[in-house]
C-alpha cells in the first residue's frame, strides 16, 4: 500500500513541481530482528523504498522522508519492556517527524539512542549486528510475555 499511494502522490506531485511524502518505517529497519523477522524485513523495504524515492523525486522539487522512530510510547498506562530512556512520546516522535519533514531531512530518526543504532548498526559486523538483536530481541520477548 505504501508503494501504491507514493506512486499516486508522486504523480500530482510531480505535476506542480513541489511536494513532501513522509513514510513511516522504525528503527527495527537497521538491524535483523530474530523473532520479529517479518517486521524488521518490511521495515528495511520501508526505509529503503524512501530514501531511494527520495533519490528520484527530489530533482523535481519532490523530498521524501523517512520516519524511523525507536519504542514509541502510545500508550502511557501500558508496561514498557525496556529502559524507560529508551522511549519516547508520541508528541515527540510526531514533532521531530514535522521538523524533519519540513526540512527536507531523508532520515528522521528521533532521540539519540536510536539515531546511533541507525548510524552504528550498518556499519559494525553482522556477526555481531546479529548477536545483539538476539540478545536483546529474547530479553525483549520474555519481559513482554505474560507469566503464569
Amino acid at each position: 500500500s505504501t508503494v501504491v499511494l507514493c506512486h499516486a502522490a508522486a504523480i500530482a506531485m510531480t505535476g506542480r513541481g513541489s511536494g513532501r511524502i513522509l513514510i513511516t518505517s522504525s528503527a527495527a529497519s537497521f538491524q535483523p530482528l530474530p523473532g520479529l523477522a517479518t517486521y524488521g524485513a518490511t521495515k528495511a523495504f520501508l526505509t529503503a523504498f524512501a530514501q531511494a524515492l527520495d533519490a528520484e523525486l527530489r530533482p523535481r522539487g519532490i523530498t521524501v522522508s523517512c520516519l524511523a522512530p525507536g519504542f514509541t510510547e502510545t500508550d502511557p498506562a501500558a508496561a514498557r519492556p525496556s529502559p524507560a530512556w529508551l522511549w519516547r512520546t508520541s508528541d515527540e516522535v510526531a514533532e521531530a517527524a514535522v521538523e524533519g519533514l519540513l526540512s527536507g531531512d531523508p532520515l528522521i530518526v528521533p532521540g539519540l539512542p536510536w539515531r546511533a543504532v541507525a548510524v552504528l548498526a550498518p556499519r559494525a559486523p553482522r556477526f555481531l549486528v546479529r548477536r545483539l538483536a538476539r540478545a536483546v530481541g529474547q530479553r525483549m520477548l520474555s519481559r513482554s510475555r505474560p507469566r503464569p
